[in-house]
C-alpha cells in the first residue's frame, strides 16, 4: 500500500484496501481502541477477522458516508459519542454496523471496566477527586457550549491548562466559567455525578497519570498501562461491543 507522508494511509488507500478484501473487520478511531480489542481479534482470528485503527474520529465517519464504495459487507464502525453522549447522536449514525460507545469515549469505557482508581492511594484519590469536580467545572460548560457551537475554551485543554493549584481552576478559566455557570443545562451540570462516563477521557487518563506516575510512588502507571489494564478486565462494557460485533457478524463467520 502506498502511504503519505509518515506511514499513514490515506482514506481513499483505506478505502481501496477494505474493498479488494472480504475479511470481516471492525474499524476503530485509534491505538486505544485497538489495545481494547486486540485480545478479541486473536480470538476470532480463524474467521479472519481483523481491527482497523484509522487515525481519528473524523476518519472514521468519513468512511462511513463513503460506506458505498466498499463492497465487503462485513465491516462494523466503533465510534466515540464524545459530545453526543449528552445530545444523542445523529439519527443517520443509528444502525446495525455502527456502535457507539457506552461513555464518552473508549477511554472512558476502559477506565471504568478496569477500575483504575483503585489504584490510587488514600490521600491521591481525595487529591484526584478535588481534581475531577474543579475540571468538571470547567468541561461541562466547555462541552454545553461545543454542542451549541459557541466558542468557548476548546474541549481537549491538557489539566495543566484547566487547573492551577489541586483541585482549584487557573485564573483564566475560572473567569470564564463563573460567568456562565449558572445557566448551565440541567442535562451538563447533572453528568457531574458520573465524570467516569461523561468527562472526557483522555482528560481523565491525563488527571489519573499525574498521581499514577509520580516520582515519589514505587509502582507508577503511564496512560499505556492504564488503558491495558482496562482492556484486560475485559468488563460490562467491553462485552458489550463485542457482544454486538459477534451478532452484526455472525453471517460471516
Amino acid at each position: 500500500m502506498v502511504t503519505r507522508a509518515g506511514g499513514r494511509p490515506t482514506l481513499t488507500e483505506i478505502i481501496g484496501v477494505l474493498a479488494r478484501s472480504s475479511s470481516p473487520t471492525l474499524i476503530v478511531e485509534g491505538t486505544d481502541d485497538y489495545v481494547a480489542f486486540r485480545q478479541f481479534e486473536i480470538e476470532n482470528i480463524n474467521h479472519d477477522f481483523t481491527v482497523l485503527p484509522v487515525h481519528g474520529k473524523e476518519n472514521v465517519l468519513e468512511l462511513i458516508s463513503r460506506r458505498g464504495e466498499i463492497n465487503n459487507e462485513a465491516i462494523v464502525f466503533l465510534v466515540d459519542n464524545d459530545c453526543w453522549l449528552f445530545t444523542g447522536p445523529p439519527a443517520t449514525f443509528i444502525r446495525p454496523d455502527i456502535i457507539l460507545t457506552e461513555g464518552y469515549s473508549i477511554e472512558n469505557d476502559l477506565l471504568r471496566d478496569g477500575n483504575v482508581t483503585r489504584l490510587l492511594k488514600a490521600q491521591e484519590k481525595t487529591d484526584f477527586d478535588r481534581d475531577i469536580d474543579a475540571v468538571g467545572r470547567f468541561f461541562y460548560i466547555a462541552a454545553w457550549k461545543h454542542c451549541e457551537n459557541v466558542s468557548f475554551l476548546p474541549l481537549s485543554l491538557h489539566p495543566e491548562n484547566i487547573l492551577g493549584a489541586p483541585g482549584v481552576l487557573r485564573l483564566d478559566v475560572e473567569t470564564q466559567v463563573s460567568r456562565v455557570e449558572g445557566l448551565l443545562p440541567p442535562e451538563f451540570s447533572a453528568a457531574s455525578a458520573d465524570p467516569f462516563r461523561f468527562l472526557r477521557g483522555k482528560t481523565l487518563l491525563a488527571l489519573l497519570v499525574r498521581y499514577l506516575s509520580d516520582s515519589a510512588r514505587v509502582s507508577k502507571f503511564s496512560r499505556h498501562n492504564l488503558m491495558e489494564l482496562g482492556a484486560a478486565a475485559r468488563g460490562a462494557n467491553q462485552q458489550r461491543i463485542e457482544r454486538h460485533i459477534l451478532e452484526f457478524m455472525r453471517p460471516y463467520f
